[in-house]
């Protein structure tokens, strides 16, 4: 028997019922991605802040160390410049550390960002499918089309 895309009243009601429901829901997912688009982005930038504070308190902690080298080479007698140079040079080796973890950590968050939207793009993508899909029931084959 041919397929008939006939549809009783019945079935066109429970057709749009089920389109309205899938633009509702679409409509509540994009909305709640929007938040969570937010949420990533304010979570990002505060780990790109601390990277570039870490990042300047490495540079900063190198600027001291190098002055105190220089300071030390030009009198190399002086034991308090040497013992602030060690100094120096621990702070920047600490310094460097944090900043290399604020780096790895920033990384890791924009990455997980970036996962994260787009499993979001694509449930999105799929229900705005679903969406276009039932919106066009004639395409649709009729469930008694074997009947």
């Amino acid at each position: 028997m041919a397929e008939s895309t006939r549809r009783s009243g019945s079935d066109v009601a429970a057709l749009r019922a089920e389109a309205q429901q899938l633009r509702a829901t679409h409509r509540a997912l994009s909305a709640a991605i929007e938040i969570w688009a937010a949420a990533r982005a304010a979570s990002t930038k505060a780990a790109l802040c601390a990277q570039r504070a870490a990042h300047d308190a490495e540079r900063l902690a190198w600027d001291r160390w190098s002055a105190l080298r220089e300071a030390r080479r030009a009198d190399p007698a002086d034991l308090r410049l040497v013992a602030e140079a060690d100094q120096a040079h621990a702070a920047h080796e600490a310094a460097r550390e944090a900043s290399d973890a604020a780096a790895r950590e920033a990384a890791a968050v924009a990455q997980a960002a970036l996962e994260e939207s787009a499993r979001d793009s694509a449930r999105l993508r799929e229900l705005g499918a679903r969406c276009r899909a039932a919106a066009r029931p004639t395409t649709r084959p009729s469930p008694r089309a074997d009947v």
